[in-house]
């Protein structure tokens, strides 16, 4: 996947030292901005996007809000025919 931001950095870990840019708000879905914890004034400034996955817990809810919204649908799919 290379499109909106196509030179920017990605990773599937953190690299050792780096953190959330937890201001930022445009990275596309799935991704976080991180830095190297420079200044942003410094030639030594880095920034790349990370990868994220949702844990287990994460994912039982994405799953459970997944089945919840395609039985209210059939419910009131019922209600309606």
């Amino acid at each position: 996947m290379s499109y909106g931001f196509p030179d920017v950095l990605r990773y599937d870990t953190m690299p050792t030292g780096w953190k959330e840019i937890r201001w930022a708000i445009t990275a596309p879905n799935g991704y976080v901005w991180i830095s190297n914890r420079k200044s942003i004034f410094s030639k030594d400034y880095r920034h790349a996007l990370l990868r994220i996955r949702p844990n287990g817990n994460e994912l039982n809810e994405l799953n459970k809000m997944n089945y919840d919204s395609e039985r209210i649908t059939r419910e009131v799919h019922v209600l309606t025919a």
